[in-house]
């Protein structure tokens, strides 16, 4: 980085600062707006640029991993420091002090809020991610004469969760039991997969998650 960049950088952050120093604790939402978006962002952005190859540093896991890892991490030490190590962004100015100033606006069941709101932002992602690369891998195999019949059971316990009548950690087993015997697969990796895909489920609420489970419905058009 040369001198110039850090100026500008520095300047972006000291500009923020300034803002954030002017809000009160009535501009509390304000502020959890502003934490909310640009954690769940930047996090996002991160992978979505590793995916796309627009830059390869670091090493990520699939999405849906890297949002269970990233909510664990919530988990364990809900504060400023792990929301800045998961979604500042110095080049915006975003940096862990505006991130600390941001959290000390805010009063404790306005924090526990905030993070509730980063946790599902970023549980959507993950699961949307999943739930893209699901609908592609069972479309390749409804091409296939011998993986047509796993894509029709699959779209069935959709419809069963959608219409209330499995919940969506029994749709993720049998998706996970069928997907283990159709590629005979290691059974304890696929289960931790969908352990993982399960966590995420709990962050977010039933509309959602039967509009992800959705996604599946275009299958028919396959069969």
């Amino acid at each position: 980085m040369n001198m110039s960049n850090a100026s500008f950088e520095n300047e972006m952050e000291e500009e923020l600062l300034y803002e954030v120093s002017l809000l009160t604790p009535e501009d509390a939402d304000k502020a959890m707006d502003l934490l909310k978006q640009n954690i769940v962002e930047n996090w996002w952005r991160r992978i979505e640029w590793w995916l796309k190859g627009i830059n390869r540093s670091g090493n990520y896991d699939a999405p849906w991993t890297e949002a269970y890892k990233a909510i664990q991490l919530l988990e364990q030490n809900p504060g400023p420091e792990t929301l800045a190590e998961l979604g500042a962004n110095p080049s915006e100015g975003f940096t862990r002090r505006v991130i600390a100033q941001l959290w000390d606006i805010l009063e404790e069941d306005q924090q526990k809020r905030v993070l509730r709101s980063i946790k599902r932002g970023i549980a959507l992602h993950g699961l949307e991610y999943f739930f893209d690369a699901l609908l592609d891998f069972l479309r390749r195999e409804a091409s296939q004469k011998e993986g047509d019949a796993i894509a029709k059971q699959i779209l069935k316990k959709a419809y069963e969760f959608n219409n209330g009548k499995i919940s969506f950690d029994e749709l993720m087993n049998s998706i996970a039991e069928l997907m283990s015997s159709h590629q005979h697969s290691d059974a304890s990796a696929i289960s931790k997969l969908f352990t993982e895909v399960k966590t995420l489920g709990h962050y977010i609420n039933s509309n959602d998650l039967k509009k992800l489970v959705m996604k599946l419905y275009s299958l028919t058009s396959s069969l």
